[in-house]
């Protein structure tokens, strides 16, 4: 099953996706950070001498860190999004990697290691569990061993 994975290179690919997704957050938060810069400097040379520090740090600090944080937000909602995709997408690669197992011939013994975990395996079916399954569950997974060894 593990040589599955290997074969389709299925780490790899995620490593290159999520390595990719959190560049794209940074950029999204240097990207703020950039924009508020540019409001600071552009608010410090146009303000009054007759401001006192403590407003116009008010001014000029508040929006900076909002406009910072809102960039920030939107790279955390990528990545939150992406791990949601990924993991009904990891469901599709584990059957793979299963079925991989089993043309190696190492079927037999893959259907009695999914037999033993699912005799020890805790069934947690709250919404939460479910959308951070990254592997389907277990007696599906003998399901669809069944199946193929059967053909």
């Amino acid at each position: 099953h593990e040589f599955g994975h290997f074969f389709y290179k299925d780490s790899e690919k995620h490593a290159i996706n999520f390595g990719l997704l959190c560049f794209a957050e940074a950029i999204l938060w240097v990207n703020g950070l950039l924009l508020a810069l540019r409001h600071l400097i552009s608010s410090s040379s146009s303000k009054n001498e007759d401001d006192s520090p403590m407003g116009m740090a008010f001014i000029i600090i508040v929006p900076i860190l909002m406009l910072a944080f809102i960039f920030k937000f939107m790279g955390s909602i990528g990545i939150w999004v992406y791990n949601i995709v990924y993991r009904f997408r990891s469901h599709k690669l584990e059957y793979r990697a299963d079925l991989f197992a089993c043309e190696m011939g190492f079927g037999e013994g893959l259907l009695s290691f999914l037999e033993k975990i699912n005799s020890y395996e805790f069934k947690d079916n709250s919404f939460s569990s479910r959308i951070k399954q990254t592997h389907p569950d277990t007696a599906l997974r003998i399901d669809a061993v069944d199946s193929y060894l059967a053909q």
